[in-house]
């Protein structure tokens, strides 16, 4: 049996704008969202938020941004390597789904979503993202990560062989000749 998608009506008029709308629940949630965290800087569902409303900015609708999938995005950009991929997640959730920061649990789900296999030690990854200045930490609380101006440069260069070269992991082991 398939679940029945709720449908919501949206109305919105102004000067120049006339929108009647059926829209999904996730979508309708969104909007609500939208509306409550106003003037805000993160997505936090303020106290005047209607409770009844279970909000989850984490999950995706593709009718949101139809434009790109996760893994589309991916893809697009040749991000191969862990750090490739966690930087272009970074890009892709601030570009389509208007969220600047990200943390460890977020890659996880993200790297799901993808269809990619979470990485085994990500902790590892992210410091490599981190040392060749593609993410850093926000400096309010340091599990919290963002795309740096090199990271997006990165993207645009769609992880290059040189881009790749500039940004191998150095082992700290020495090989023996």
């Amino acid at each position: 049996m398939q679940k029945e998608l709720m449908q919501f009506k949206l109305e919105l008029t102004g000067p120049g704008i006339n929108i009647k709308k059926e829209i999904s629940q996730d979508l309708s949630q969104k909007i609500v969202l939208l509306i409550f965290s106003e003037n805000r800087d993160e997505n936090v569902i303020p106290e005047s938020a209607p409770h009844s409303i279970n909000i989850q900015t984490e999950t995706h609708s593709q009718h949101s941004s139809p434009s790109h999938s996760l893994r589309e995005f991916i893809i697009e950009h040749d991000a191969q390597r862990v750090p490739d991929k966690i930087t272009a997640i970074g890009q892709y959730i601030n570009k389509y789904r208007n969220t600047k920061n990200f943390n460890r649990a977020n890659l996880i789900k993200l790297f799901e979503e993808a269809g990619e296999p979470v990485p085994k030690n990500i902790s590892r990854d992210i410091k490599w993202a981190l040392k060749i200045g593609w993410i850093s930490g926000c400096s309010d609380n340091k599990s919290n990560f963002w795309v740096t101006n090199s990271g997006i440069k990165a993207i645009d260069d769609n992880f290059s062989i040189e881009t790749k070269r500039k940004s191998r992991f150095a082992s700290k082991t020495k090989r023996n000749k």
